[in-house]
C-alpha cells in the first residue's frame, strides 16, 4: 500500500505531517532541484500545538534541498519565533520583514 494512503487512513498525525514535510525534499532529490515550500499564518501553528513548531523544526532542519519560507501576520508571535533566544526557529532562519 501506497504511505501516504496508509497514513491517511491512521490515527498518527504527526506521522503523516512528517511524511507530508518530506515530500518537497524527495521531489527535489529526484530532479535534481531545490524546492521551496511556503507556510503562511506560522503563528497560527502554536495556538494548535505548542510543540508543532518544534516538531517542524526538527524534521526540516536536516533538508539541504528544500528552503522553506515561513510567514505570519503577527509581528510579535514571529519574531518570539525567529529572533528570540528561546524562539524555536531561533538563528535557523533570515529574517526579511515587509
Amino acid at each position: 500500500m501506497e504511505p501516504s494512503i496508509s497514513l491517511l487512513r491512521g490515527r498518527d498525525d504527526r506521522a503523516l505531517l512528517e511524511h507530508a514535510l518530506s515530500l518537497p525534499e524527495k521531489v527535489a532529490q529526484k530532479r535534481g532541484k531545490r524546492a521551496i515550500l511556503a507556510l503562511d499564518e506560522v503563528g497560527e501553528l502554536t495556538r494548535a500545538d505548542p510543540e508543532l513548531l518544534g516538531f517542524i523544526r526538527a524534521v526540516v532542519q536536516h533538508q539541504e534541498d528544500t528552503v522553506y519560507l515561513f510567514a505570519g501576520s503577527q509581528e510579535s508571535i514571529m519574531r518570539g519565533i525567529f529572533a528570540d533566544s528561546r524562539g524555536v526557529f531561533y538563528q535557523f532562519a533570515h529574517l526579511i520583514f515587509l
